[in-house]
């Protein structure tokens, strides 16, 4: 598997230097998950980020009031998830996600993100510049979905 051409071409490593890239993908590892399988669940401690190399993933949401599980989104090959539990030592996972089809995912825990910067200052602050912008983009969106959400239910009033 070309992890290299992964990290390239996910839209969280897209404006990491050449060089970075080849490192950071030292500390990459591959994981296998047949269909319909369930990668983790809402509530479960998590120390890794994933970016998918192939297949689909969905994102499950439990709705606390009906207790109800919510389908959010569908995730395909270059999506990426779990980057708040790099940043975030004992975090929760926000959500479950499950396999629609086969599906290979490549990962980073904390501790392999940890080496490289211990190893490499200069990719760390790279790499954080570009979780940084992910997750401001990511409450970027939920902020707009919210402010929609909130515009409709008040017209329901």
């Amino acid at each position: 598997m070309d992890q290299k051409g992964i990290l390239r071409n996910s839209q969280l490593f897209k404006n990491i230097k050449k060089e970075i890239i080849d490192e950071l993908s030292l500390f990459f590892h591959e994981k296998k998950y047949p269909a319909k399988d369930t990668i983790f669940f809402e509530g479960d401690i998590g120390d890794e980020l994933f970016i998918i190399a192939y297949g689909t993933v969905k994102v499950i949401k439990n709705d606390p009031q009906s207790g109800e599980e919510k389908e959010l989104a569908m995730l395909a090959s270059g999506s990426y998830f779990g980057e708040m539990a790099l940043i975030n030592p004992d975090h929760k996972r926000t959500a479950t996600l499950e396999t629609v089809e086969a599906t290979t995912l490549i990962g980073l825990s904390q501790e392999g993100l940890k080496k490289l910067c211990d190893h490499n200052p200069e990719a760390s602050i790279e790499i954080y510049k570009s979780l940084a912008t992910a997750l401001a983009q990511r409450l970027s969106m939920t902020n707009d979905s919210l402010a929609h959400y909130k515009t409709l239910l008040s017209h329901d009033e």
